[in-house]
């Protein structure tokens, strides 16, 4: 049965998780480096330890991306957590996606007024992208 007490509490999951994922994103987009467009990207090694970070990681991507899809939808980071998601995956094209969505006038325009609003870097775009 549906009553005020259970309204209640689907609304405070739901604004801790609205806020959670906000203060989220703010922090990914605070922590990205200026360069992260043009500088190479690191592979993680394919033997033994790496393979093991490499599903966890892609295991924690899964669900985040999934997650800022639906907050596409619905009042949240859902930019911010799709970013975090492909930041923590491990697949081939991961360099294209995270350049692709950056380089979005819109997008990167935000992150750099955040950004600049706490006093960090623009990020830098590739002369190939402007």
């Amino acid at each position: 049965m549906f009553t005020i007490d259970s309204a209640l509490s689907w609304a405070l999951i739901a604004g801790y998780t609205v806020g959670g994922s906000f203060v989220l994103g703010v922090c990914v987009t605070l922590a990205l480096p200026a360069d992260i467009l043009t500088r190479e990207m690191q592979p993680i090694p394919r033997a033994g330890i790496g393979r093991v970070v490499a599903v966890v990681r892609n295991l924690v991507a899964i669900p985040l991306a999934v997650i800022g899809i639906i907050l596409l939808f619905l009042p949240g980071p859902g930019i911010g957590t799709i970013i975090l998601s492909l930041l923590l995956a491990d697949f081939s094209s991961k360099r294209h996606c995270i350049v692709r969505i950056l380089s979005h006038k819109g997008t990167l325009r935000s992150l750099n007024v955040l950004r600049k609003r706490f006093g960090r870097e623009r990020i830098v775009v590739p002369a190939i992208l402007r």
